[in-house]
């Protein structure tokens, strides 16, 4: 006999079937693809800021990064594409939290500057000292349209150590 579920994870099967359902209603599908254009139009991407810089997602996305952060629990996330370094700052408090999480559960102390946990911003190429310790990670956050992306071979291939690849900014309906 199994044990009855909790009520959080009740709430989370509820959602996978909400979830899995949206494809199978064309009506959502048009409506949610024909506001996702539209905002594309109006820039609505460019509204928001995350702890004072602004920040180019969507506000979904930006829930979504976090979910994915929570549950990979990187000690590296790899930003390419700044542009007024939102999307850095969003990284960081992210693996802040999560080295106060750490300190939390072990019963320690955070020293901000023995941190485990790093962010790197990439604005236009990876130098080759850089590689190796970038591939040993596994999160990268890749912006589609970063034109330095374009010289790096294999930039949208499986991560290394099978850890999830993000490419922000790229509209999948």
């Amino acid at each position: 006999m199994t044990p009855p579920k909790t009520p959080i994870e009740a709430f989370h099967d509820e959602r996978r079937q909400r979830i899995a359902g949206y494809h199978q209603n064309p009506g959502f599908q048009t409506l949610s693809r024909q506001w996702l254009e539209a905002s594309m139009r109006e820039k609505y991407v460019y509204n928001f800021d995350w702890l004072g810089r602004p920040i180019i997602q969507y506000p979904q996305d930006i829930v979504g990064y976090q979910e994915l952060v929570w549950a990979v629990k990187p000690d590296l996330i790899i930003e390419t594409g700044i542009a007024h370094g939102g999307s850095l700052i969003l990284s960081a408090s992210l693996l802040a939290l999560l080295d106060y999480t750490d300190a939390l559960t072990q019963g320690t102390v955070v020293d901000p500057s023995q941190r485990q946990r790093k962010v790197v911003g990439v604005d236009i190429d990876i130098r080759p000292h850089n590689r190796e310790a970038i591939e040993a990670h596994p999160l990268g956050s890749l912006d589609p349209d970063d034109p330095g992306l374009q010289h790096q071979p294999g930039h949208c291939g499986p991560s290394p150590r099978g850890g999830p690849r993000i490419r922000a900014g790229a509209c999948v309906p």
